[in-house]
């Protein structure tokens, strides 16, 4: 488990899909592992 650098709450791991774009076109990039901090116990 990992904790977030702000206020030391726990963290938790997602798959995000993120668009990227490459030679004037958008990929979708699916499953891209993160570590959000945004869903941190006291950050929320």
């Amino acid at each position: 488990m990992n904790r977030c650098p702000l206020c030391g709450g726990k963290t938790e791991e997602k798959t995000v899909t993120h668009p990227q774009g490459y030679e004037g076109k958008i990929i979708l990039l699916e499953n891209v592992p993160v570590w959000s901090a945004f869903n941190a116990e006291r950050c929320s």
